[in-house]
């Protein structure tokens, strides 16, 4: 299971920012890019109220996550979900 976390309160939107993730990913490793991929976008709690729907044009099946780590909106459902696939993921092998 893999999770990239990406501060979406940067300037560098956060597709293109993940797209850089996932090339250098691949250059490092093919057979990495296909385990089960999650994406947190982390410092909503920055963001202005209409900002908080961060667009976001992911199309590699990643599932997307808006979360403040600061007051932890978001964060017990990303836990919840990864610990879901790594125990299931565990339980395969």
């Amino acid at each position: 299971v893999l999770l990239f976390i990406l501060d979406a309160a940067d300037e560098m939107p956060a597709d293109h920012a993940y797209r850089q993730l996932v090339n250098e990913l691949r250059l490092y490793s093919e057979a990495l890019l296909e385990r089960p991929r999650y994406l947190a976008l982390n410092k909503i709690d920055l963001l202005p109220e209409r900002g908080k729907e961060v667009e976001f044009s992911g199309d590699d099946g990643e599932r997307v996550f808006f979360i403040s780590a600061l007051d932890k909106t978001g964060v017990p459902e990303l836990m919840k979900v990864l610990y879901r696939n790594v125990t299931a993921l565990k339980e395969s092998t």
